[in-house]
């Protein structure tokens, strides 16, 4: 398992993009709140409930849900922070692709889901809470855009680390280095290039 830090990452980074593209979308504050919310926490759902008898992560985490509700409290009412929101989205969305992707098939994997759900269950906890997002704005996801390798970099995350862990060869700084080398810089060449 990777350390609990980057779960918790993973998901005020994923609730930090929600909130910054509702407020972009001049959203009110139920609607920031409910966008953070969904995108920080859809794809992990997703996951848990496909992974059934192992709990449900916002449920077992009390404290990070609160934390998440005010952090998008804090991006609303204290917008102008972010004054250039373009670029706070695209580093709270990098960040959140590779710690999603790195997150979630860890999880899948101390399940003992497999080599190839565990994959899978990567890529689905990183680019579901952003799909959600852009299906309740009425937007198409960004996973079925042309050009979008959004799910691409997850993919990369994920491969990487089941195989690191599958040899033996992930240990807690070795997924940090993961974290760092794989899924976000991808997704970040892909932000930066407008790909959203």
């Amino acid at each position: 398992m990777v350390p609990a830090f980057i779960d918790y990452l993973s998901v005020i980074a994923g609730v930090l993009t929600g909130a910054l593209v509702a407020c972009d979308r001049k959203l009110d504050i139920i609607g920031v709140t409910v966008l953070g919310l969904v995108t920080g926490y859809g794809g992990g759902m997703f996951r848990d409930f496909l992974l059934q008898s192992h709990g449900v992560y916002f449920m077992a985490h009390p404290y990070l849900l609160l934390a998440a509700i005010a952090l998008c409290v804090v991006v609303f009412f204290f917008r102008q922070i972010f004054d250039r929101i373009d670029y706070g989205v695209f580093v709270a969305d990098a960040l959140s692709v590779g710690l999603f992707a790195v997150a979630g098939a860890s999880k899948a994997f101390s399940c003992g889901a497999g080599f190839v759900m565990s994959i899978a269950l990567g890529v689905l906890t990183a680019v579901g809470g952003g799909a959600l997002r852009d299906v309740a704005l009425g937007e198409v996801p960004g996973i079925f855009k042309a050009s979008n390798f959004y799910a691409v970099a997850a993919l990369a995350g994920s491969f990487l680390y089941v195989v690191l862990v599958a040899y033996g060869y992930a240990s807690g700084g070795s997924v940090r280095g993961l974290r760092g080398h794989a899924a976000l810089p991808e997704r970040a060449v892909q932000l930066e290039n407008g790909q959203r």
